[in-house]
């Protein structure tokens, strides 16, 4: 088990730099310049040549992406085109909002999709199955953008419960009341792919000899459901929460946009309208760095879930 979890964290590095190889050509090959941007399109040719100049725009490629790839390893991403600010400070100033988001969708999520998947395991083709299952299909066909703005127009313009701005706010509730309507768009989405997971992985752990024999010798059935079905269920809905925290991720930036709230999402948004090459590589690297966090801690949490897994 420790070599597989050594071999697993040394595997972080080489992903990181594949990653970081893909974003840095990716940005360079996308339409538009920096400097264009920065100046306006009324600008002459002399003020942009000096501007890229400044920023290092006119190197080899090859030259820019060597220091991209050793100042990365470091930390350090260099400084925003449009702010001079370093980088890793204005993504760590917006990073915690992010989370905080991500952290009360997931558990939105969480709190609505384990415990309809269970009821619509444990009483498959009910009422109670198939109207969770056209819930859960709506959900999966509904952007969390969308929803966002149809929970903006009714809870927030029309009656007026929550901000139209979704300001953090002092205190523990006032930050709650805030983030309540993002992480509700988030979090309904989620539930879909949670409850279906949930649902598809316990119907078939019921189907078990084990189940049956639990059963017969008279194990009373809340027992047989929650305590020795449930736990070896959870594999594949393990493997759901690591998979889809990159889909969380992934809505943020909408959802921060359409609610107006400050995040990585925003800050992703206006360095691709401006070209900000540094906030834009080093915001998908620390997206990149938190998934391959998660999955790989997910891939360990296996073994503890299931004694019978065994690493070599």
């Amino acid at each position: 088990m420790k070599a597989y979890i050594t071999r697993r964290l040394l595997s972080i590095i080489p992903t990181l730099l594949i990653v970081g190889s893909i974003v840095f050509f990716v940005m360079r090959m996308a339409s538009g310049d920096p400097a264009t941007a920065m100046l306006g399109a009324s600008a002459t040719a002399e003020s942009i040549a000096r501007l890229r100049e400044q920023l290092g725009l006119d190197r080899p490629l090859a030259v820019q992406y060597v220091d991209f790839l050793l100042n990365a390893l470091r930390g350090d991403f260099g400084r925003s085109y449009a702010t001079g600010r370093p980088v890793a400070e204005q993504i760590f100033a917006a990073f915690p909002d992010t989370l905080e988001l991500v952290f009360w969708g997931m558990l939105v999520g969480t709190l609505i999709g384990v415990p309809t998947g269970i009821i619509a395991a444990v009483r498959p083709n009910s009422i109670f199955d198939y109207a969770s299952r056209v819930v859960a299909l709506l959900g999966l066909s509904m952007p969390p953008f969308y929803l966002g703005i149809l929970l903006l127009l009714l809870f927030a313009v029309n009656l007026g419960w929550f901000p139209v701005i979704s300001t953090p706010q002092p205190g523990f509730f006032g930050r709650l009341h805030a983030v309540f309507l993002p992480a509700l768009s988030l979090g309904l989405v989620q539930a879909s792919f949670i409850m279906r997971s949930v649902r598809s992985s316990l119907l078939e752990v019921l189907q078990e000899d084990y189940i049956r024999t639990a059963h017969a010798k008279g194990v009373p059935p809340a027992r047989v459901h929650y305590w020795h079905a449930l736990r070896n269920a959870l594999i594949p809905v393990i493997t759901v929460f690591g998979l889809y925290l990159g889909t969380l991720l992934a809505g943020t930036v909408l959802t921060e946009t359409v609610f107006n709230r400050p995040g990585m999402g925003r800050l992703l948004v206006g360095a691709i309208q401006q070209r900000d090459y540094p906030v834009i590589q080093g915001g998908l690297m620390i997206y990149a760095a938190l998934i391959v966090v998660v999955n790989t801690a997910v891939d360990i949490l296996y073994g503890l879930v299931d004694p019978t897994i065994r690493y070599d």
